[in-house]
């Protein structure tokens, strides 16, 4: 053999390895074939729509997020969240996927507020100095009544107080 088609095999057996990459149709062609769920999510790059019973193409990068991306993902428009993908499988919608990572995340923020608030209270409580102090409010109340001269009319004696008689000496 010589160097040329030693060279000329090595090429083929490069070029060999990279296949060219398949067209939109191509791709369509092949996830429509398939005609159940299963084979469906086992062929690269396809999900299943339940309603239609149809095997489309889905090239996003997170396919389960395919729905928000693009409404037309499924032939019928009640099915956009309904679709099946390869991480999930035949029994797992994209939506009650997203619901269940949304409800998981909503509780795990809830759980960290309610421990936050806790920790907060204990610190609080845990302090020596007065955090509390409610002296400032009647000392506040005292002096805006005298200052405008406004007492607190329920608080005011029924009868007046006697009065003393002074004589002079």
């Amino acid at each position: 053999m010589n160097p040329y088609e030693m060279r000329l095999q090595a090429t083929g057996a490069f070029n060999g390895s990279f296949s060219a990459a398949e067209n939109t149709d191509e791709h369509f062609q092949r996830c429509w074939a398939e005609q159940a769920c299963g084979g469906c999510l086992n062929s690269k790059g396809c999900s299943w729509c339940p309603y239609t019973w149809s095997c489309v193409p889905n090239e996003y990068t997170i396919p389960v997020l395919a729905p928000a991306f693009g409404g037309n993902i499924c032939p019928h428009p009640d099915e956009r969240w309904e679709v099946r993908t390869r991480p999930l499988g035949c029994k797992v919608s994209s939506g009650t996927a997203l619901a269940v990572v949304i409800a998981v995340l909503s509780t795990l923020a809830a759980v960290l507020v309610v421990a936050a608030a806790v920790i907060t209270v204990r610190r609080i409580r845990k302090s020596e100095r007065k955090v509390i102090s409610w002296e400032w409010a009647s000392r506040w109340k005292q002096s805006f009544q005298n200052r405008f001269g406004r007492a607190d009319p329920e608080r005011d004696p029924l009868l007046s107080p006697p009065q003393e008689d002074h004589v002079a000496p």
